[in-house]
């Protein structure tokens, strides 16, 4: 027997309905230049030299070894690795504390819209490793992931359900 006020089963209930078929996408949306590039930097890349690129890259300075058959572009997690830092998930869970009072589809968006900000965040500080002395001299700096800003602002979220 439950004590009255003890049954907390109506109030779960009500909060899983909140949440009932609520769905977050974070990252780069779409299939353009900028997801392929996003892409590129979050997974790594094996890139097979074409006659062209070779001529390209020594037109720029770098100049490939005649056996060279790739060239190999690694991983730098900024979006993985971002939303599996533990600092993360609290500063989610604190946003979506803070918007209790809102439903679930809003609750959801705070929540991403957070994730988004320390994505951007992380980028702006660099993400290993680090970048050729070639590409650094290219860029006019050794920050990986940010030149312009496009790939960091391209970076958003959609809430679905």
């Amino acid at each position: 027997i439950m004590a009255k006020g003890f049954n907390k089963t109506p109030e779960i209930i009500k909060e899983l309905r909140k949440w009932s078929g609520i769905k977050g996408k974070i990252g780069i949306l779409g299939d353009g230049e900028l997801a392929t590039i996003g892409a590129v930097q979050e997974f790594g890349a094996t890139i097979k030299v074409t006659d062209a690129m070779r001529g390209y890259l020594a037109s720029q300075g770098l100049y490939l070894r005649k056996d060279t058959a790739t060239i190999e572009i690694p991983e730098r997690s900024y979006i993985r690795s971002t939303l599996d830092d533990r600092n993360t998930g609290e500063a989610m869970g604190k946003a979506a504390k803070d918007a209790d009072s809102l439903d679930g589809k809003q609750i959801m968006s705070v929540m991403c819209a957070t994730a988004v900000g320390r994505i951007q965040k992380k980028m702006n500080s660099g993400v290993g490793p680090g970048l050729s002395d070639f590409t650094k001299e290219q860029k006019g700096s050794g920050l990986s992931l940010v030149d312009t800003g496009r790939l960091r602002n391209s970076i958003s979220y959609e809430v679905v359900g």
